[in-house]
């Protein structure tokens, strides 16, 4: 098994393809399956995309969608037409695209999930469709996978693709357990405090932690000089989530909704309940350098001396040039790492890992 990648930047769309089928050109004979991800200022053109990588390319079935930036060989691109992809020679029943209309159903009856142990579940969401935390554990539920993958960014309407232009809901790709994954997490925020137990809540309001207002304590935590002014700390300071069984790097990360200074209350961007843990996180250029390196490292020791064939990277859109100095930053510390192996990836509204939703994450995937 095999994999091709190429990345182009462009004025227009035609430019932006052209230079990826050139870079193609001879790498991809035998390849069945694409993944495409398109900056979203492309979103209405991917008709046209597709078909002319079809053509070019010779592979036929795709899956991808947009995002504020993409990525891959060492670069990223943002704002502007662009276009990363990466194409595979598997086997014909070594994958089975998915969408939301009923295909993961047809799988079941048809015995393909039961023909695999556990498979790789590579998924793109729709951030604004109000079952998607459903799809995602039906998708997990029905398969027994492990999913990674992104949730579509665009500025105008969400666009997907499996096999075909999808809107809405999850879809994506299903490997066989045959191709071997390692995969990774990076986080962007670093805590600023310890954890703390809700003792008194209302759905996503935090009233008391540790039996103190919920305010109070957040205060405490970001220090004297980012509370006496709270307006600044909007998109600064977070609340992280740890999840069950895992050691404290491993958490979901949700944003500060409102706060209430005459009631000391802290409303987040997700539901909570009484003795549930929880800690406040701050967004970190320095941290979350040093984070990903760790999770490269991580990574490349669970190799064990072998070279992946091929790799995934989906990242927050609030990280690139949101968090890091050097917009490349990611790409190129892949690179560093692992060398010039073929990957793709873009920077989303979400980040799936081990079937949960994470934000201000990257998550890396390496194809064996």
């Amino acid at each position: 098994m095999g994999f091709a990648a190429a990345i182009s930047a462009g004025t227009n769309w035609q430019t932006a393809t052209a230079g990826v089928v050139e870079q193609l050109a001879g790498r991809t004979d035998g390849h069945r399956l694409g993944f495409i991800y398109a900056t979203d200022g492309l979103t209405e053109m991917l008709d046209p995309i597709l078909d002319m990588l079809k053509q070019e390319t010779g592979v036929a079935d795709w899956t991808g969608t947009t995002g504020y930036g993409v990525c891959g060989g060492g670069e990223s691109h943002f704002d502007m037409p662009a276009l990363s992809v990466m194409t595979g020679d598997l086997a014909a029943g070594d994958y089975q695209l998915f969408s939301p209309s009923g295909e993961l159903a047809a799988l079941e009856a048809g015995g393909w999930t039961d023909s695999f142990a556990p498979p790789l579940v590579i998924a793109h969401g729709d951030p604004g469709s109000e079952n998607l935390l459903q799809a995602m554990a039906g998708t997990a539920t029905t398969t027994g996978g492990f999913l990674i993958g992104g949730l579509t960014a665009s500025r105008g309407r969400g666009r997907q693709i499996a096999g075909r232009m999808i809107s809405g809901g999850l879809s994506g790709v299903l490997l066989s357990p045959e191709i071997e994954a390692i995969c990774g997490l990076s986080q962007g925020c670093t805590p600023v405090g310890p954890f703390h137990t809700v003792t008194e809540s209302v759905e996503h309001v935090l009233v008391k932690l540790d039996d103190r207002p919920a305010l109070a304590v957040m205060k405490d935590d970001i220090g004297e000089l980012l509370s006496r002014d709270l307006q600044q700390i909007g998109g600064l300071i977070h609340v992280a989530l740890p999840v069950s069984g895992s050691d404290t790097r491993d958490y979901v990360v949700r944003s500060l909704v409102a706060l209430d200074p005459e009631r000391d209350l802290v409303a987040i961007g997700d539901h909570v309940q009484d003795g549930d843990r929880l800690m406040f996180v701050r967004r970190d250029p320095e941290g979350a350098e040093q984070d990903m390196h760790r999770m490269l490292e991580d990574v490349a020791r669970r190799l064990d001396g072998r070279q992946p064939r091929g790799a995934l990277y989906y990242s927050c859109i609030a990280r690139g040039p949101g968090l890091f100095a050097d917009p490349h930053f990611e790409a190129k510390a892949i690179r560093e790492q692992f060398g010039d192996i073929p990957y793709t990836g873009f920077f989303g509204n979400g980040e799936i890992c081990n079937n949960r939703l994470y934000s201000y994450t990257g998550v890396l995937t390496l194809l064996m």
